[in-house]
């Protein structure tokens, strides 16, 4: 399959100047030749074959073969598109890109994280000197006498230490929502939330993927979003089909708090 996004570019000045002469059975099997190569690349020189991917009878298919191959290089068994293959590499490029970046934004996180968490011991060590210090050099000034005093006397005004007022924790910041990272794999509690379902993990996973990608869609948890998804598969086509779920108002609110962590 082509490592592309699922959308696919279609310049329609470009499109329209070079199928002028094309018929519109001829337009419809065109336009499913190039989005399947789209998905999986190359097409193979078969006749059964492409005639499946156009859905059109084996005679019609002979019919037009010999038109729609004038815009094909036809060579090693193969249906080569040259168009196609230049808008594949610059959509590969462009997701290469997109992933280094995402990479290195997370990288830099990482590194400010680990820079403040750091500066923070350190702090906190250069404070528990501070204080032994300060409480061995008191004790150095104000030496006990001798004989020891009673332990009920009380202790005079310069042995007094004010404690110091606790540390404020650093907060945490909300988490925000994000589009479906390119690695997302299922959690082993989706898996158990899969099987308690009784749907499969690796069929609706490529269907949530799709869905949430092609819409853009973000979200702050993905794990219990995909928890939503498999609990409502079933619903849809016995759980085969990619449209998303028809929440109650009831659900809504339940998948919305998983999201936002506040019910598990």
């Amino acid at each position: 399959m082509a490592d592309v996004d699922l959308w696919m570019p279609l310049y329609i000045g470009d499109y329209m100047s070079g199928t002028s002469r094309l018929t519109t059975e001829q337009h419809g099997a065109y336009l499913l030749l190039i989005m399947d190569y789209w998905k999986n690349g190359a097409l193979p020189d078969n006749d059964a074959i492409l005639a499946q991917i156009t859905r059109l009878p084996p005679d019609a298919w002979s019919m037009h073969r010999a038109v729609l191959e004038h815009f094909f290089t036809v060579e090693n068994g193969e249906w080569k598109h040259k168009r196609i293959e230049r808008e594949m590499d610059a959509a590969r490029d462009k997701k290469q890109k997109a992933s280094e970046k995402a990479k290195a934004a997370a990288q830099a996180r990482w590194e400010k994280e680990a820079g403040q968490q750091a500066k923070h011991e350190q702090s906190n060590e250069q404070c528990s000197k501070h204080a032994t210090s300060n409480a061995q050099a008191m004790h150095e000034e104000c030496p006990s006498p001798s004989p020891s005093p009673s332990p009920l006397q009380t202790p005079g005004p310069s042995q007094d230490i004010a404690p110091s007022a606790p540390r404020a924790g650093k907060q945490r910041k909300p988490k925000r929502a994000t589009q479906l990272p390119e690695d997302f794999e299922p959690s082993e509690n989706n898996r158990q939330v899969a099987a308690e379902q009784g749907v499969s993990i690796h069929d609706q996973l490529p269907q949530f993927r799709d869905y949430h990608r092609a819409k853009g869609s973000t979200m702050k948890d993905w794990h219990a979003a995909l928890n939503t998804w498999l609990r409502n598969a079933k619903k849809f086509d016995g759980g085969r089909t990619g449209k998303p779920p028809q929440e109650t108002p009831h659900e809504r609110g339940q998948r919305m708090a998983r999201e936002r962590g506040i019910i598990q």
